[in-house]
């Protein structure tokens, strides 16, 4: 994405104050065959994610497709239940809340998802959805006062309020998204989950919603949870970012700190996907490049899950899972290689 500067903003509003804390995230899916729905084995979707969200602050969630993402995103805003594990939010667990107490919650959780024209109603006039939330929430009870709240949405995403009795094919992508941005702001929420976001969009526009994004947080204090796999859109929002692998967290840190000096062997993959000359020149060396395909879930790799294709595993990485520790300050990697490097140094 090279319409976007890397250049990150000189004052963030994140406080420092945990808005969201996931502890050992885990969801299992069964493998079920025959007529009495045997199970037969299991697909390790989310295998072991903690990682926490402060307020005011993006978490950038990163990694190739079928590492677990958007189901981390799922089970966050409590779309389904998790195996085990918590997504504490506001001091309650959204993991095992009960139906009664989700739903004042879900104000406070809003989401955009990637395709902004499938995520809204073609036969609802854009004040229809973006004031569905305001009617399923009760929040705002006459249709003048939704009208109102719609066109201040409408004006704070970059939209006139004159676009309010339209439909949404009279759009572009990037308008389109701007609503699909307003009706999740419809609520005031403390978190935003933006699952692929951008990635349908052309690069020049993909960078006018980042901006946007980036804008709002500034404006509201919301917080985000950031999901992509495009290292560099991630980096160009994200304070912190969390790279996956086959269901796990394998690395995370400050956004650009992980994107110049990458401690796992599957972030440096992608970094190096980005194939920039900064890179090359930064790192001294060509890009490493992970072999081969990711292994399925149902059957994931003994030891580190990413040994099958990492150039430098060796014969601990076959047999031993390495832990996430931290590395230097604010890092943490799950890599042998790196115990390895500082045993030796």
């Amino acid at each position: 994405m090279t319409a976007v500067s890397t250049e990150k903003d000189a004052a963030k509003p994140a406080s420092g104050e945990p808005l969201v804390v996931v502890e050992n995230l885990v969801k299992h899916f069964p493998i079920q065959k025959g007529l009495l729905k045997r199970t037969v084995g299991q697909v390790r979707a989310v295998d072991g994610v903690s990682f926490t969200i402060n307020k005011g602050e993006t978490v950038g969630l990163v990694g190739e497709s079928g590492s677990g993402k958007s189901t981390v995103a799922r089970l966050i805003l409590r779309l389904m239940k998790p195996t085990s594990g918590r997504v504490d939010f506001g001091g309650q667990d959204m993991a095992t809340i009960g139906t009664k107490q989700l739903r004042p919650l879900r104000q406070d959780i809003q989401m955009v998802f990637q395709d902004p024209f499938s995520s809204i109603n073609p036969r609802m006039t854009i004040a229809n959805a973006i004031s569905e939330p305001l009617v399923t929430h009760k929040l705002i009870t006459s249709t003048s006062g939704r009208r109102a709240r719609v066109g201040e949405l409408l004006e704070l995403v970059g939209l006139s309020p004159n676009d309010m009795d339209k439909y949404p094919h009279q759009f572009s992508g990037g308008q389109a998204q701007r609503i699909g941005i307003a009706r999740a702001l419809a609520t005031n929420p403390q978190l935003i989950v933006a699952d692929e976001a951008v990635s349908s969009l052309d690069v020049s526009v993909q960078a006018q919603v980042l901006n946007l994004l980036r804008r709002l947080q500034r404006e509201l204090g919301v917080s985000y949870l950031f999901i992509g796999h495009d290292l560099n859109v991630v980096r160009y929002i994200s304070d912190k970012v969390c790279v996956m692998y086959m269901g796990q967290i394998v690395e995370s840190g400050p956004a650009d700190d992980l994107m110049s000096n990458p401690q796992h062997p599957y972030t440096e993959a992608l970094v190096g996907a980005i194939a920039s000359a900064e890179y090359t020149a930064d790192r001294g060396h060509g890009r490493v490049v992970a072999r081969g395909e990711i292994p399925s879930p149902s059957n994931p790799p003994k030891g580190c899950r990413f040994h099958t294709r990492c150039p430098f595993a060796f014969d601990r990485c076959k047999v031993d899972e390495p832990a996430l520790l931290q590395v230097g300050t604010d890092r943490l990697a799950a890599c042998h290689l790196r115990e390895k490097m500082e045993v030796s140094a």
